[in-house]
């Protein structure tokens, strides 16, 4: 599977969950230390934003502030992920995307580096989700394969991504 098609599949997967969210689950502790849904859902949309920035060509510490600054949930969460993440899509879709140099605050990486991260990014923060508001923490084994890159090891394969991010089953 192309990371692409990974990329598709963690939206998705995230996209799902987020669906499920209601009222007061929005205040519900996440796996993430400090974290609520809320804060959650906030972090990954602006983590789409940023990264449309910056595939654009924005530097990442312009990029970073305008993120900072803003709020990136308004009355329909589901959309504004929806647009973050169809945004980001296509800045990643760019014809050249995979080879071009960004300015990421690990450093300059290339596209397709960048593009790992965000689908682990958006892959993990599905299966916090899902813990977070009791909903079902299967993510789609394609992507839990394509995460792992063939490395062996726990239970399933899900679990042995979850151990090499920090995360257990309760």
């Amino acid at each position: 599977m192309e990371w692409l098609d990974a990329l598709d599949i963690a939206i998705d997967d995230f996209a799902a969950r987020l669906a499920l969210v209601t009222g007061d689950q929005w205040v519900a502790p996440t796996p993430c230390d400090e974290w609520d849904v809320h804060y959650l859902v906030a972090h990954v949309v602006g983590g789409n934003r940023f990264t449309s920035m910056v595939m654009a060509g924005v530097p990442s510490a312009e990029a970073l502030e305008k993120v900072m600054a803003a709020t990136h949930l308004g009355p329909d969460p589901c959309a504004d992920f929806a647009t973050s993440a169809e945004a980001m899509r296509t800045a990643f879709r760019t014809s050249g995307a995979m080879e071009q140099k960004a300015d990421h605050p690990v450093g300059r990486i290339d596209g397709r580096q960048f593009l790992e991260f965000r689908v682990a990014d958006i892959g993990l923060h599905a299966w916090d989700l899902a813990i977070a508001i009791g909903a079902d923490d299967a993510l789609a084994s394609a992507l839990v394969a394509v995460l792992l890159d063939g490395q062996a090891g726990g239970d399933s394969p899900q679990d042995a991504l979850l151990a090499l991010n920090g995360r257990r089953r309760g």
